[in-house]
């Protein structure tokens, strides 16, 4: 056995079953990471990205070589763990935020793409607008490209002949600089969408960060975006603050022509709020109170900027 191989374990997950393959140790500590300023990346999206990256992969160390295979999704990669989705009613196998990944890097660094990815038997294309993601073993010319439930069935063979095949790329892709810089842009992709998301009050719509600009804040709030999806901190956020204005009905309804002194106290309320209404992660109580207590973050209402 080699040492990669050694590296991989059987994990179980305790909630959502069925148990894969998993790189147990660490192969690219997002803590050892250096090209922070080269990728434009200020200090204090650097350490939302840690806090949040603490919360994910097997080890919770924010691994950008982290690979699993022991969940629902077909495989999980990188520091925020994105995944390649097997079939389920209205998601199309292969797809996801993985799949999407590997298509912005085909796009960005073709050459890169073709030596970590496609010759080690990788590909993504695009199918009804959609980026889905294949595998098709390189040195077997009769295997058919592979996804979805195929393609997860296929990563845990018990013999775990196939580990190596399918997760060593993402794991050296995963130590690559190039394929790093691709997953931290993404990761500060993701806290500025989380910002701008739009929040309806009555008929005005606003943006998240109108109503909460603590840097801890936005962390909590884009950590359920990469645990639960993009989608699902729209609904948490908009009851957090319906519930704050029944209970401050003369708050201004247009947060954006709060007072300092107003804002440092309606903030805390808000997201006491959201921290009451989020359902639906995984683990979510443990994720809220490792960000709560990164020494990096502040609470204090416009620290993101």
């Amino acid at each position: 056995m080699t040492e990669e191989e050694k590296e991989h374990a059987t994990a179980k997950d305790k909630e959502k079953a069925p148990g894969g393959p998993v790189y147990k140790t660490a192969g690219a500590p997002l803590a050892d990471y250096k090209n922070w300023q080269q990728d434009g990346v200020d200090d204090t999206h650097k350490c939302i990205i840690q806090a949040i990256a603490g919360n994910e992969g097997w080890n919770h160390t924010g691994d950008l070589a982290g690979v699993q295979s022991y969940d629902k999704a077909v495989l999980s990669a990188g520091a925020m763990q994105k995944t390649i989705f097997p079939e389920k009613p209205k998601v199309t196998g292969g797809t996801g935020e993985l799949a999407d990944q590997l298509a912005d890097f085909k796009s960005a660094n073709p050459t890169k793409y073709k030596s970590l990815f496609e010759d080690k038997g990788w590909t993504v294309s695009q199918v009804n607008g959609s980026n889905v993601a294949y595998f098709k073993d390189p040195n077997n010319p009769k295997m058919q490209p592979i996804t979805g439930s195929a393609l997860q069935n296929y990563i845990r063979q018990c013999d775990g002949a196939n580990w190596e095949k399918t997760m060593k790329p993402w794991r050296d892709a995963g130590k690559d600089p190039d394929f790093q810089s691709q997953q931290i842009l993404d990761f500060h992709q993701r806290i500025e969408d989380t910002q701008n998301k739009k929040v309806k009050v009555g008929k005005t719509d606003f943006k998240i960060k109108d109503f909460i600009t603590s840097s801890r804040g936005i962390a909590q709030i884009t950590d359920q975006s990469v645990n639960s999806g993009p989608g699902s901190i729209k609904l948490t956020v908009r009851r957090a603050i319906t519930e704050f204005y029944k209970q401050n009905p003369k708050a201004s309804s247009d947060p954006t022509t709060w007072t300092d002194e107003q804002r440092g106290q309606y903030e805390p309320q808000i997201l006491d709020l959201y921290h009451s209404k989020r359902t639906g992660m995984t683990d979510g109580e443990k994720r809220w109170k490792k960000i709560q207590s990164s020494s990096c973050l502040s609470d204090d209402p416009g620290s993101m900027s």
